[in-house]
């Protein structure tokens, strides 16, 4: 449900911007105004009132692929946390990601390959060495980030992420989740403050902080990781969950900070 919840945020967030501005409290850009016209224009003043707020609401729903990155984190560490020993086989657990991203990921290429030959003009080939790399997950540069579907560019950062969850899990086994928390939150505040003085190896200031770099994201990441492993030691100890009105209180302030 949740997932569903943050897609019809991304579905209306991409129907709003097809006919007006995006947020300028998410991603960063270059063009991005000063810091008092972005506080002013938090809420959007184009269009009257309800098509205003419906606008603004479009524009949180900009922080969707947020909800998938902590909701991959969470499930991740779900699934190893009731394992037998609570110990991760990077080989075989490598290959079950593979197995569950690569078949449609794959296959939705042919899909639009096959309808790009209907299309007079068009240059999309299978023998393009940046359709191959495409095909692999591989869209490591501004040339390959949005190529042939910008949706895409959330694959290649599912799969850093992947590569390194074997090593962040046992991490935050050994230093213990608050630790492990912080340390990701540092790592992330670094990678993003970096980005803004173009210390990157991305042109794009937009691309580094969607997650052409991991690092700019890994915060999200942690944060489902966290909240899994307190998920799963609250049950050890038998307490019960915080009240709901409480979570998204804390919920509001956070994401408002």
């Amino acid at each position: 449900p949740l997932k569903a919840f943050a897609l019809l945020a991304i579905i209306l967030n991409h129907l709003v911007e097809e006919f007006g501005r995006g947020p300028w409290f998410t991603n960063p850009g270059n063009n991005w105004p000063d810091f008092a016209t972005r506080i002013r224009d938090v809420f959007p003043a184009e269009y009257p009132f309800p098509i205003s707020l419906v606008q603004f609401v479009g524009w949180l729903g900009d922080s969707g692929p947020g909800v998938f990155i902590v909701a991959s984190g969470f499930g991740l560490v779900w699934s190893a946390s009731n394992k037998p020993g609570q110990a991760i086989e990077p080989g075989e657990f490598y290959k079950k990601r593979l197995l569950r991203i690569f078949p449609l990921y794959i296959a939705m290429h042919f899909v639009i390959l096959g309808g790009a030959l209907l299309i007079p003009g068009n240059e999309l080939t299978l023998g393009s060495p940046r359709t191959l790399l495409s095909i692999l997950g591989l869209r490591f540069t501004d040339s390959l980030f949005f190529y042939i579907n910008p949706s895409w560019w959330f694959v290649w950062l599912i799969i850093q992420l992947y590569l390194i969850f074997p090593f962040l899990y046992g991490l935050m086994r050994k230093k213990g989740m608050m630790n492990f928390l912080l340390l990701a939150l540092a790592f992330t505040f670094a990678s993003r403050l970096l980005g803004l003085y173009g210390i990157r190896y991305s042109d794009s200031l937009y691309y580094w902080m969607t997650g052409i770099f991991f690092g700019t994201r890994l915060a999200e990441f942690a944060v489902g990781m966290a909240a899994a492993a307190v998920l799963v030691e609250r049950q050890r100890l038998g307490k019960r969950m915080p009240p709901a009105r409480r979570v998204f209180g804390w919920s509001a302030a956070i994401y408002l900070l």
